[in-house]
């Protein structure tokens, strides 16, 4: 069954895979809110295993929009998940970018950004029709 967000999900993936960090995402729904995740192991060149010796996760909530966490024991994120700076819906490439820095162990050098992907008019209304929550903070829609 497609989802709402496949499309934005597989967008994402092909910018994560055009900077040489690109994994398969997860994506599911839980009937209030749509989510997507890439998991990272530490032992890709990629990542700072001294930051993330579990691995790292960049998620996307249609909730709460784009945050990511360190990854503990069992592939279980260690506390909550942190926002990352970026619009809600934002454009496949700012997040590939943002990708690399929070992979390097340095997500305090993500900059923010408001740049939206050029169909989230499109995933929004789909969303909002299909009944589920909405990126709500100052980086949402």
């Amino acid at each position: 069954m497609s989802l709402p967000h496949d499309d934005y999900a597989a967008a994402v993936t092909n910018a994560l895979t055009a900077r040489w960090v690109g994994v398969e995402p997860d994506a599911w729904d839980d009937d209030t809110h749509m989510t997507a995740t890439w998991r990272w192991d530490a032992d890709l060149p990629q990542v700072d295993a001294d930051r993330f010796p579990d691995g790292v996760i960049l998620l996307w909530t249609s909730r709460q929009g784009w945050q990511w966490g360190a990854l503990g024991d069992h592939g279980v994120i260690q506390g909550e998940p942190q926002h990352l700076p970026l619009h809600g819906y934002a454009s496949p490439d700012a997040v590939a970018h943002a990708a690399t820095w929070l992979l390097a162990g340095q997500p305090d050098r993500i900059p923010a950004g408001t740049e939206r992907w050029e169909h989230a008019g499109t995933l929004h209304a789909a969303l909002i029709d299909g009944e589920y929550e909405v990126p709500v903070d100052e980086h949402g829609a």
